[in-house]
């Protein structure tokens, strides 16, 4: 109702309202569980039992990471451990030894292996992530500030790095 004393159209649709009611708080949102299977129970059980028997014997890792290892028991996929600049160098050896078989110039095969290791020599003191994209954008910025080089030979150094990447 409006301060004046005027109702509203609001009002109006609203219908009367009792002057002393209590503010009713709203009910939560119950949703449906999805839990209700025996398999997802013995799954959820198995959960609580490797954390409750690594908190018994004093596993002092965060939570999720005691879950992690219990679902990598279960046969689940583990989240890979971020590469390396080994590991890098070891991947771009295998892929390189791959772009080989494909019969390949000699050229090609150059210009992937000089694109490569100017990458990661350039990563590698500035500890960058070189699967995020602002990392591949920072590197090719400093790329083109450095090289200057002509839009085609800026392709020829873009198309492998991706490839690669891919």
């Amino acid at each position: 109702m409006a301060s004046n004393g005027q109702l509203s159209f609001a009002d109006l649709d609203a219908g009367p309202t009792p002057l002393a009611a209590p503010a009713a708080k709203p009910e939560p949102v119950r949703t449906r569980t999805s839990f209700s299977g025996p398999t997802d129970r013995a799954a959820l059980a198995a959960l609580e039992t490797a954390l409750s028997e690594a908190r018994a014997s004093a596993d002092d890792r965060p939570p999720l990471v005691v879950l992690s290892a219990c679902l990598a028991s279960f046969g689940a996929p583990t989240a890979r451990p971020a590469p390396t600049a080994a590991s890098l160098r070891q991947t771009r050896d295998d892929w390189l030894r791959r772009l080989t078989s494909t019969c390949r110039s000699e050229s090609a095969h150059r210009a992937y292996r000089n694109a490569i290791d100017d990458l990661l020599a350039w990563s590698e003191p500035r500890g960058r992530d070189l699967f995020e994209e602002a990392t591949i954008v920072d590197y090719l910025a400093a790329y083109q500030e450095r090289a200057q080089p002509a839009p085609a030979t800026y392709y020829r150094r873009f198309v492998p790095l991706r490839r690669f990447l891919r």
